[in-house]
């Protein structure tokens, strides 16, 4: 079913698209005159981590959307929210001096140490229909190296024109593991924690984050697996320099994060492209250039 034929059933008549629709994995709008948002999920699984989590960080100290309903209607689950205000961060630094983009950066970082601090979990995992965490079979380490090496082999199998880098890929994958053998500490990880997710307002010609949005793809993991990620675009730059410096005002990183980072990273590079060259080819390219930077 359309988005515009379902909003009409639920008797929806003014609303404007945002988000990021190129991606076709969601339908968002924002609701006239309630100034609301409304999500429209092309995953049941997003949708259940989303509500899940949105619950869960009612009681937490952070600016984050209200859950004002949501359900599932013509086999299409949604979302409605209370709609935070504020201009996307995203959009705001490119028109950052670099010293103001830098203390932003440093902002975001701090907030994202104090967000793991505030969201301990007792176990890893994803969440349930329940708002409950279910823990995969077999330890985290096993689970999380053997996850991510069968991610690494289909995209091998499936992209053999790039097959001589992503085996040297994943062989420096494989020499990182060691890394997160000691994770015994576990948090909410937001998994996109990036500036198109946080929104800031102006007080007295200062930028201020102000708000944190989307948790369709939240779960409880190593809240370092959340810091390398959110290093994805800015990796190598001072503005990684700056987001870490932030970070570790607020939580301490542990002294195998130098391994850590680049296992993560090259992770999350192989399950971008494991999808990314048909529906966000610039995102492909990025994550390709990036394993060939770090396989060495």
């Amino acid at each position: 079913m359309e988005d515009g034929e379902l909003m009409g059933l639920l008797g929806i008549a003014g609303y404007t698209q945002a988000g990021h629709a190129d991606l076709g994995r969601n339908g968002v709008y924002i609701l006239h005159p309630e100034d609301h948002v409304l999500k429209l999920y092309g995953s049941a699984r997003a949708w259940t981590r989303e509500v899940a989590c949105l619950r869960y960080l009612a009681e937490k100290p952070f600016a984050v959307p209200e859950l004002i309903g949501c359900g599932v209607d013509h086999g299409r689950p949604w979302a409605r929210m209370r709609r935070l205000q504020g201009v996307m961060v995203d959009a705001l630094l490119p028109s950052l001096p670099p010293a103001e983009a830098g203390l932003l950066y440093r902002d975001i970082g701090a907030l994202h140490g104090a967000f793991a601090n505030a969201c301990p979990m007792s176990a890893h995992g994803h969440w349930t229909d329940h708002g409950r965490i279910q823990t995969p079979e077999g330890g985290f380490y096993a689970h999380t190296t053997a996850e991510n090496r069968r991610a690494a082999a289909r995209v091998i199998e499936m992209r053999p024109e790039h097959g001589g880098l992503f085996r040297k890929g994943l062989a420096r994958l494989a020499s990182l593991e060691p890394s997160i053998k000691t994770v015994g500490q576990y948090a909410l990880c937001h998994r996109d924690f990036k500036p198109r997710n946080l929104l800031a307002e102006n007080k007295g010609g200062t930028w201020t984050l102000c708000g944190l949005i989307d948790f369709e793809a939240s779960f409880s993991g190593d809240p370092e697996f959340d810091v390398a990620i959110s290093l994805f675009d800015i990796y190598g730059t001072q503005a990684q320099r700056s987001y870490l410096e932030g970070y570790a005002s607020k939580r301490a990183l542990s002294q195998s994060f130098g391994d850590k980072l680049p296992y993560y990273l090259l992770a999350f590079c192989f399950d971008i492209l494991g999808w990314a060259h048909k529906t966000a080819p610039a995102f492909d390219r990025r994550a390709l250039s990036m394993l060939a930077q770090l396989s060495g």
